[in-house]
C-alpha cells in the first residue's frame, strides 16, 4: 500500500500531508484536515483555507523540481488568487508521472465540487493506491487513469470531461 503521490504523503499519524513537515526553512507543508487546507510553517501562525472557498487547486515547482514547491489555488468570495510554499521532500524526487496524476486528481475533484474529499483519509488511501504505481506520459493518459480510480472510488459524479486532444473551436479562415 503506497503512502504517497509526489508531495502528497500520508504522516504516520494518520493525515494527509502536501509537503515535507521535516523540510528546510520551517518544514512548510499543508495538512488536508475536515475544515480545509491547513498551511503551517515553524514559526508562523497557522493559516486556515476552507473547502467551500477553494474553485481550483494546483502543484508546481516554484524555481526547480528538487527546490521548494507551491500550492496555488483560486478562492472564492471575494474572489482572490493565491500560492504558499511547501517543502520539498528531501530522501526522494517527485517522479513527473505523479505531479502530472495529483494535479488531474486536484482538477477532477474540482470539476466534481468534492475537493473536501481530500480529508477523507481512507478515501484519500483508496485513490492514491491503484495510481501511485503508474507513471503516466502525458496529460491525457494521467486524466484517464485518474477518471477510471475516481469511478471505482465511489461516491462522486463526475462531468463530462471534454477531450483536451480535439479542436473544438471552428476553425478560422486565413482570409476574410
Amino acid at each position: 500500500m503506497s503512502t504517497h503521490l509526489g508531495p502528497l504523503e500520508r504522516h504516520p499519524d494518520g493525515h494527509w500531508l502536501l509537503g515535507n513537515p521535516e523540510g528546510k526553512k520551517g518544514g512548510a507543508h499543508f495538512v488536508l484536515e475536515r475544515e480545509g487546507l491547513r498551511h503551517r510553517v515553524e514559526g508562523t501562525e497557522e493559516k486556515l483555507l476552507p473547502w467551500a472557498r477553494q474553485m481550483e487547486l494546483s502543484v508546481r515547482p516554484k524555481t526547480h523540481p528538487w527546490g521548494t514547491w507551491q500550492l496555488r489555488g483560486l478562492l472564492r468570495t471575494p474572489y482572490e488568487q493565491w500560492q504558499a510554499p511547501f517543502a520539498h521532500h528531501t530522501r526522494r524526487r517527485y517522479q513527473q508521472g505523479h505531479v502530472l496524476i495529483l494535479n488531474e486528481l486536484l482538477r477532477q475533484l474540482t470539476a466534481a465540487h468534492a475537493l473536501d474529499r481530500l480529508a477523507d483519509p481512507e478515501w484519500l488511501q483508496h485513490v492514491v493506491t491503484p495510481l501511485a504505481p503508474e507513471d503516466p506520459l502525458s496529460p491525457r493518459s494521467a486524466q484517464l487513469l485518474v477518471q477510471q480510480v475516481l469511478r471505482t472510488a465511489g461516491g462522486l459524479v463526475l462531468p463530462e470531461q471534454p477531450r483536451r486532444d480535439l479542436i473544438t473551436e471552428p476553425s478560422t479562415p486565413y482570409f476574410p
